[in-house]
């Protein structure tokens, strides 16, 4: 028997090679080579992950292809950015941010936004507001760490020429706008898969290196060749692997985002973005310097504001859980008794009435017993959707618990309610319903009903009317409606 080796995959081949030229890269002076072909073989490993970029969109075929031609746009920016850099440094090696560099550099952060943009449009399945508040947080607190520690002191800089000043700004404002996309990225809903995630760690290697490199030349301590070369160089082969690996045309999926609740991780990270202020503060006093308070205030205020949302949000999204039953759809049995003893509960009409229903689906223990639970729930499923189509557009539909529905009907006379109820039991019993490939079962219901003249005068005897008139259309045959007066 003749085992067949398994090939490598073209993502893992091209990690172990750009490995391999990154060890290269820092064993290049050893080997006597100058900063030239240093500089030269770093640009090698740049553009070598634009050209991975067109390899996977060619092997892989993703719908997001705007998204990837983004990216590889945005790379080659910046290897034709590494290329003039190095041709500037090696005419003046104390140049820190030569024009015309600066201009392809700076030019591929409006390019991966823009393709974190189409990532986020085509995997969120609607509007995630969430995602949107935690993301602004989050930002919140990464820009006045930013406008603190980096972005005022290099304002402020003596000696510092008008070119470098504007391009040593320009470099943390694009990354915080980079970040505040990528943030929005990773907070909304989405298929998290390989490549996402080496996609997530190429930017979050970028913004990094992006910022360890403006506070080395802001403090002059910037050098070619240390530990922030390589910070940049893995954060190109994790570009390139996230274009090579099968998983980049799935990455566009969209997958529901639960906005319910938030996870640990989550609550940590809004938890220190909301710390960054009471932090620079202490510092800056431990420091002994100004703290610019109006930034300061600003921020506070933006942060207060975007946690009240996110809680309004949640709390929002907490009662919509406690009145809403979460195999139909349909409100629960405390909604309902909200709505019972409501004031505005009232009839409108001088001969209208506040009505109940009670419908019981019949013999729906066999259904489980038979068929198994989930049939049980596919029937639930179809008699709540029925029910929405009988039922009056003011009704109001719970389901009351177990296999019981209940409406409640605001303005409606004897006669009426009587009506709905008829047209309610007949459009149950119309058609099977499918609980299995190919098992059709007919189901029908009971109806019991009551009316008073309002509710709020004594809705636990309209309950119990309505519940005895139920009793009574079981007893009497089942599949029929039966209405009770006090």
């Amino acid at each position: 028997m003749t085992i067949v080796p398994r090939r490598l995959p073209a993502h893992l081949w091209w990690l172990l090679g750009g490995a391999l030229a990154v060890a290269v890269y820092f064993l290049l002076p050893l080997a006597g080579v100058g900063p030239n072909g240093q500089g030269g073989w770093y640009c090698v490993i740049s553009f070598g992950t634009a050209v991975a970029i067109v390899i996977g969109q060619r092997r892989h075929r993703p719908q997001a292809r705007a998204a990837w031609w983004l990216l590889g746009a945005g790379q080659i920016m910046f290897t034709t950015g590494d290329i003039l850099y190095a041709v500037a440094v090696a005419d003046d090696p104390s140049a820190s941010y030569p024009v015309v560099a600066n201009i392809f550099y700076l030019a591929q952060y409006p390019l991966v936004a823009a393709a974190l943009s189409v990532l986020i449009r085509r995997r969120s399945e609607a509007r995630n507001a969430t995602a949107f508040i935690d993301a602004g947080t989050v930002a919140t607190g990464a820009t006045l760490l930013w406008w603190t520690y980096l972005i005022q002191p290099i304002v402020t800089a003596p000696g510092v020429s008008a070119t470098d000043r504007f391009a040593a700004t320009a470099y943390p404002v694009m990354d915080l706008a980079v970040l505040a996309v990528l943030l929005r990225l990773v907070l909304a809903g989405g298929k998290r898969t390989t490549s996402f995630h080496l996609l997530v760690g190429f930017l979050v290697l970028t913004l990094l290196a992006d910022t360890s490199y403006g506070l080395q030349t802001l403090l002059g301590e910037f050098v070619n060749g240390t530990w922030l070369d390589a910070v940049w160089l893995v954060s190109y082969l994790l570009l390139g692997a996230a274009a090579l690996h099968p998983s980049m045309r799935r990455l566009d999926e969209a997958a529901p985002a639960n906005s319910a609740s938030i996870s640990r991780w989550r609550l940590g990270l809004l938890t220190a973005a909301v710390m960054v202020v009471p932090v620079v503060l202490v510092v800056e006093h431990l420091r002994g310097t100004r703290p610019n308070l109006l930034i300061i205030a600003a921020a506070c205020s933006v942060l207060f504001l975007l946690v009240l949302t996110r809680m309004a949000g949640l709390l929002s999204v907490q009662r919509r859980l406690a009145i809403t039953d979460e195999l139909t759809g349909l409100h629960t049995r405390r909604y309902l008794q909200e709505r019972l003893t409501a004031q505005a509960v009232r009839p409108r009409r001088p001969d209208g009435e506040v009505g109940l229903l009670i419908v019981d689906v019949d013999h729906f223990k066999q259904v489980n017993d038979t068929y198994g639970h989930p049939a049980g729930d596919q029937v639930l499923v179809e008699v709540a959707r029925r029910l929405e189509q009988a039922c009056r557009r003011d009704d109001v539909l719970a389901r009351f618990g177990g296999e019981e529905f209940a409406i409640l009907a605001a303005d409606v006379t004897f006669a009426e309610l009587q009506e709905v109820a008829e047209r309610i039991r007949r459009s149950i019993v119309a058609e099977p319903v499918q609980v299995a490939p190919g098992v059709d079962l007919t189901v029908t219901v009971s109806l019991g009903g009551a009316t008073l003249p309002r509710a709020d005068s004594d809705s636990g005897e309209l309950v119990r009317d309505a519940d005895a008139a139920l009793y009574a259309a079981k007893n009497a045959g089942r599949d029929r409606v039966v209405l009770g007066r006090p």
